[in-house]
């Protein structure tokens, strides 16, 4: 990104607050990989100056902006035009600049509709969807599904008038406008069913259980501004209700949070216990960012180098406080590799084979412990020595996956390749996730699909072994065991992995332990007695 100059054109955020907000790293990322002399600048608007922080967006000849909570409504009467997107929802998520006028758009239901596809390849036309809450979020994610072919839409709401108000609205919007890249409808036909259900369990359960997708539109689970640097999930006002809601159900659909921080919410969290593909908020924040981004460049986003900046900026945000950043700046700056997209396919199929149990001399524990980490860490030297401290069973999820298949993990690449292996490797992982009070170790790559991490998280404690690239080529053996570094070139490619995977480590620890120069007894003995305190 070239220096800041005359010519440099501002984009803003219109939020409040907006300290944490991973939007400005996402863009800037984008400007720079394209060579734009852009720069977004995140301002923070108290709720009763947008109209003066909108005039001074036209003054200063601003290129555009981003608008967030709480003033995607309240910006409205400021602005010149409205796209029919924007007045059908009912609110502003974008502003761009044409000529001194400005227009105001919503990138927000578009951006949801292509992250839920790239995450779960769900389509909406001729589909039943459940949203829970009746927000200006739920409005936009409400009409991009009516606009995308949705067959009904059902909406249950803690205050009831309001989710009547949003069947209200969606009622009136009339026969689809498929976006582009979804499935046309046939004939276009009648606006969707809409109706609504009372926020209570047995009405919940029903409509969850003709949905083929259900969508979280409330806050339930959201972080507070003032805990950011814990990685626990905060409780919010309203949380305890949601969760009230789905006990014991049984999803048979894809389940949506629009929340992105935390990535694992205690509601996806539940819906994947209950045999939903969850998918997390953070892809629709990068895919509505990146409509943003064309509609005030004209360009086409960069949506991997979007969608990494989007999570090195979160890793930094939730990582547990005090921990040693060393090995972490040293990953991070490492250039190598894109990150995957923001949220991965899973089926979710249950597998039923699990670990034998022992009780430990504590009782039974209400929780696992999970280590995680890249090749050579040491995981399963660890956790077995964390098991035997803590007096409770052991399970290895590459021998599980070993022993399902009948052969050794090179074979499986190489009879249905990396795919099929994380395919088994999730059913493996969904079927040990039933059960409590074990000591678990992943395999290198399990957290990449966000449905083994809501799974694992869902009933355990992770914690992540760090190690740094030449203590992983120093430490695993080139033998034809590890098909990942079958290549000319095995460092290079160690430290593309390593750059791909560490903020996923890290959006998911509860606790980070650097191996380097350190023995495995004496790991395990720290590990064990952190979990001690915290597992039974």
């Amino acid at each position: 990104m070239q220096d800041l100059d005359a010519r440099t054109r501002i984009v803003g955020l219109l939020g409040w607050p907006v300290g944490h907000s991973v939007s400005p790293p996402m863009q800037n990322a984008a400007f720079k990989a394209l060579g734009l002399n852009y720069r977004y600048v995140a301002f923070p608007v108290p709720p009763s100056r947008i109209g003066e922080a909108t005039i001074g967006l036209r003054a200063l000849s601003l290129a555009g902006a981003n608008v967030t909570i709480p003033h995607k409504e309240s910006i409205v009467p400021y602005l010149d035009e409205l796209t029919s997107e924007a007045q059908a929802i009912g609110a502003v998520n974008t502003v761009v600049r044409d000529g001194n006028r400005l227009i105001g758009h919503n990138t927000d239901g578009r951006g949801f509709l292509l992250s839920l596809r790239a995450a779960s390849g769900f389509d909406p036309l001729g589909k039943t969807a459940v949203l829970i809450g009746a927000g200006g979020s739920a409005r936009a994610v409400g009409a991009a599904l009516v606009n995308a072919g949705a067959a009904r839409v059902i909406i249950t709401n803690r205050t009831p008038g309001r989710a009547e108000l949003l069947a209200d609205v969606l009622k009136a919007m009339g026969p689809p406008v498929v976006p582009s890249g979804f499935t046309p409808s046939p004939a276009p036909g009648p606006a969707a069913e809409v109706w609504t259900v009372p926020f209570e369990p047995h009405a919940v359960a029903e409509a969850v259980a003709r949905a083929d997708l259900v969508v979280n539109c409330t806050p339930a689970g959201l972080r507070r501004e003032e805990d950011v640097s814990r990685v626990q999930m905060v409780p919010r006002t309203g949380e305890g209700g949601l969760l009230a809601l789905l006990p014991d159900l049984e999803f048979r659909s894809v389940a949506c949070d629009l929340i992105f921080n935390p990535p694992a919410t205690p509601f996806l969290a539940r819906a994947a216990q209950g045999g939903a593909l969850a998918v997390g908020g953070l892809g629709m924040l990068v895919y509505q960012g990146a409509l943003a981004f064309k509609l005030w460049t004209g360009l086409e986003p960069p949506l991997e180098v979007m969608s990494a900046a989007a999570r090195r900026a979160l890793a930094q945000d939730v990582a547990p406080s005090g921990l040693e950043s060393s090995w972490a700046g040293a990953i991070t700056g490492i250039t190598g590799g894109a990150l995957p997209p923001s949220a991965r396919t899973a089926d979710g199929a249950f597998f039923p084979g699990a670990a034998p149990r022992r009780v430990s001399p504590r009782g039974i524990s209400t929780r696992n412990l999970v280590l995680t980490g890249f090749m050579g860490s040491g995981k399963t030297l660890i956790g077995k020595l964390v098991a035997d401290r803590l007096g409770l069973p052991f399970v290895d999820t590459d021998i599980e996956v070993e022993r399902t298949a009948g052969i050794e993990i090179p074979e499986i690449f190489a009879s249905a390749g990396e795919p099929g292996f994380r395919d088994l490797e999730a059913k493996v992982i969904a079927g040990l996730t039933t059960r409590r009070g074990q000591v678990i170790a992943t395999g290198g790559g399990a957290l990449l699909r966000e449905q083994n991490a809501f799974l694992l998280r869902a009933g355990g404690l992770l914690v992540t072994l760090m190690v740094d690239p030449a203590t992983v080529l120093e430490r695993v053996k080139l033998d034809g065991k590890r098909p990942l570094l079958a290549v000319p070139n095995p460092e290079a490619r160690i430290r593309e992995l390593l750059a791909e995977r560490e903020p996923v480590y890290r959006l998911n620890a509860d606790m980070i332990v650097d191996t380097r120069d350190r023995t495995p007894e004496d790991i395990a003995t720290e590990v064990a007695g952190w979990a001690a305190a915290r597992l039974w």
